[in-house]
């Protein structure tokens, strides 16, 4: 006989313990933009492959993962250079809230867009570039006995039937980036004014924002989901050159979707999961925004 969860449609599977083998493909990129001349943009993204790993929760409550990254291949590296990143992420989803916070660290960046803003020249690269970004965010589930984000994203309860509710969402991140060069190129740098020769910086900044998230069941075990989120809030920015400091006291904007699609039941668990996730901030010339783009598949037991 299964546990019951408090509400209709909902129960906790009878095996606590969820080891979970994943392949896991990060994205990352910092994207400077010119305000008043839209076209000059520079995309800055980091040279890392996808990982492997396995993780191990206790009843939503508890949980550790490991994984390790592949290698590149020389001529991929003699290309956009190597990077070097650091990442812990910490969610812990209830069917009511999630709450999220991490650390991230990457060294080592490439010009995407070389060939757009220069053609025929060689990949720009950027080894001593780096971007650090802090983050807390809360998820409140506003209909908790129609959706559960401890089904949708830790599977640690089952969601027996199809649902969905509004969401409310509030966001602290702090975000931090430094090179030993001015973070324009020399072939963008007339389109961003004294900005142009901006070598770091840091945006401390809060959003808060709504959302939605719906649950689909289909079969015995099979669910997809769709959650999405989009607030606005405000900023506490400076950028500095190696002579100038600007502030940047502006308005900041988030969206976040995240997709899966699997199979849940009370022995086996697996899927696909995406999460996209962007913020953006404002200096008095530049727009800065950062994106994360995670794809994981993943295969479980529980025990």
């Amino acid at each position: 006989m299964r546990p019951l969860s408090s509400a209709a449609g909902f129960s906790n599977p009878e095996r606590k313990v969820l080891i979970k083998p994943f392949l896991e493909a990060p994205g990352l990129n910092l994207e400077l933009k010119s305000i008043t001349q839209q076209d000059k943009v520079v995309v800055w993204s980091p040279n890392y492959r996808a990982q492997t790993g396995v993780s191990l929760g206790y009843d939503g409550l508890l949980g550790v993962a490991i994984a390790g990254k592949g290698d590149l291949k020389q001529e991929d590296l003699d290309l956009k250079g190597s990077t070097t990143y650091s990442d812990f992420r910490f969610r812990f989803p209830w069917r009511r809230v999630s709450v999220e916070f991490g650390y991230q660290q990457t060294k080592g960046f490439f010009a995407e867009n070389t060939s757009a803003f220069a053609p025929g020249s060689a990949t720009i690269k950027r080894p001593d570039l780096q971007l650090e970004s802090k983050y807390l965010q809360l998820i409140g589930v506003l209909r908790p006995n129609s959706y559960s984000l401890a089904a949708a994203f830790d599977h640690s309860e089952l969601q027996r039937t199809s649902g969905g509710s509004p969401l409310a969402v509030l966001q602290f991140i702090e975000t931090s980036f430094s090179d030993s060069q001015e973070l324009i190129p020399s072939q963008l740098q007339p389109a961003f004014g004294a900005e142009a020769l901006i070598k770091r910086g840091v945006f401390q900044t809060v959003n808060a924002g709504l959302g939605y998230g719906y649950l689909f069941r289909f079969g015995d075990t099979g669910y997809a989901f769709a959650q999405g989120l989009l607030g606005v809030g405000a900023q506490l920015g400076k950028t500095y050159s190696d002579t100038q400091e600007f502030s940047a006291n502006e308005s900041s904007f988030l969206a976040r979707t995240d997709l899966g699609v699997g199979a849940s039941g009370d022995r086996m668990v697996g899927g696909l999961q995406l999460s996209l996730d962007s913020t953006s901030n404002k200096t008095a010339a530049t727009e800065l925004s950062r994106r994360l783009t995670l794809v994981q598949v993943f295969i479980g037991i529980r025990l």
